[in-house]
This record gives C-alpha cells, structure tokens and sequence, in this order.
C-alpha cells in the first residue's frame, strides 16, 4: 500500500491525495495474476480531476 499527498514546492499548495494497494497471486509456475488500484482526490480547482483506476494483469515468465 502506498499513500502521497502532493502539494506544490514554490507555494506549498495542496494538490491532492493519493493511495494506491496492488496484489498478486500465482495461478501456476510461470503464471500469476495482479490487481492494482489507485484513487486521487484532488485538493484545489487547479489540480487533475479526482479519479479512480483499477488495472488487472496477467504476467507470464518465459
């Protein structure tokens, strides 16, 4: 799990918060699957828009 809190380093303005958790799991030998989420919620009308992602993987070692 991870945690940031942006802010700007010549005003020192807050920007907005972020965590983020990923997970993997091994299906077999060679292959394993990872979920990843973040979420962003911005602090001030200037920042990105708040959002939201989910990703889902499959790796495979050859």
């Amino acid at each position: 799990m991870s945690w940031h809190d942006y802010s700007t380093t010549r005003l020192d303005q807050k920007i907005g918060t972020e965590w983020g958790a990923m997970a993997t799991i091994a299906l077999t030998p060679r292959f394993s699957l990872m979920l990843k989420h973040a979420d962003f919620e911005r602090k001030s009308p200037a920042a990105p828009a708040s959002r939201t992602k989910t990703w889902l993987a499959i790796n495979c070692k050859y």
